[in-house]
């Protein structure tokens, strides 16, 4: 019986061996070896063994992973085209390890083989996923799951704006449970530019023109006893918004209802986008207010970081718009 379980887990072992690459010729030297030393603890154990053999197995396929992506890296950023004894000799394997596994990604189009030179280079596949990565990392699911964390780290309802042609669009939101805002600026609807700290935070960095086209368009309505309702009044916050790098809004919009902002900046102070906190005005006081704007600033840096790293690998951002009289506002994606 203990000849017979030893048979059927040498079989087994050798089966699972082919699916991670392994010979099965090699079972023969491996499989007695493997009970020599796991089953000392448990010589007539099934289960025993079954454990560690699983455990075996799965060590295999993550360097076989971790091997793969090394090969594929060390292709794409220090040669064109490597040959098997030049990838063994540099990631430290051996020449038929090496060849196991470009067999396997040549399989999946990973990587592909120069018939002429018999070297290997990475392959269309590749480019194909690499695409649709940057496809679908635009600004508005990049932005989202930051939006997630300052919402939860901040429990206030948090937004995202982008300029538009003549004033300045909600993006994207997301509401607090811990919040009740009765003036709430929905996605795709235009914000009150010169009374809200988003709305601000992207005003500061505009051109004196584009700034003077959006008060044209949205005037400088006063909105309660704190808005902003002269031109040189907004230049001068306008200013300080810029010195300062994040905006302030006590109560312009709606009495009970503060925020703040802060711009998302691209190449040459390029404003791109503004990310917002809003909520009732007794918990933008103080130690309040400073921890906010802390949080605010520091999720516009990050964004604006990957922001620059959409830009370089050719992806759109909502920038390129145009302010003149005759530009109609851009259709934003629910």
């Amino acid at each position: 019986m203990a000849a017979l379980a030893f048979e059927g887990r040498r079989h087994l072992f050798r089966a699972a061996l082919g699916n991670f690459g392994i010979p099965s010729t090699s079972t023969k030297r491996t499989m007695p070896l493997f009970v020599a030393v796991r089953g000392i603890e448990y010589p007539n154990s099934w289960t025993g063994a079954s454990l560690r053999f699983y455990s075996l197995a799965g060590t295999a396929a993550a360097g076989n992973a971790r091997a793969s992506s090394r090969s594929m890296i060390r292709m794409g950023e220090h040669a064109p085209e490597a040959g098997v004894t030049q990838l063994a000799s540099e990631l430290g394997l051996t020449k038929a390890t090496v060849h196991r596994l470009l067999n396997a990604m040549e399989r999946f189009e990973l990587i592909e083989r120069n018939s002429e030179n018999e070297r290997y280079r990475l392959g269309l596949k590749l480019h194909q996923l690499g695409t649709r990565a940057v496809e679908s990392r635009t600004l508005r699911n990049e932005a989202h799951r930051l939006l997630l964390e300052m919402s939860r780290r901040s429990r206030e309802t948090v937004s995202l704006a982008v300029p538009a042609p003549g004033g300045v669009i909600c993006l994207d939101r997301v509401n607090s449970p811990h919040t009740v805002i009765n003036v709430c600026t929905p996605v795709g609807a235009m914000f009150p530019p010169h009374c809200t700290a988003a709305g601000k935070a992207i005003l500061a960095y505009l051109t004196e023109e584009e700034l003077l086209e959006v008060v044209k368009r949205s005037g400088l309505r006063r909105y309660s006893p704190f808005s902003i309702s002269r031109l040189p009044d907004l230049k001068e916050n306008l200013r300080l918004i810029r010195q300062r790098g994040y905006a302030v809004d006590h109560q312009e919009l709606e009495r009970g209802l503060s925020g703040v902002a802060a711009p998302v900046l691209g190449a040459h102070e390029r404003v791109i986008a503004a990310v917002g906190i809003a909520g009732p005005t007794q918990r933008f006081r103080a130690k309040e207010l400073a921890q906010k704007i802390a949080l605010v600033t520091e999720i516009a840096a990050r964004l604006s970081m990957s922001s620059a790293r959409l830009e370089g690998n050719g992806a759109t951002t909502p920038q390129a718009v145009s302010w003149g009289s005759n530009a109609s506002s851009p259709e934003v994606a629910e």
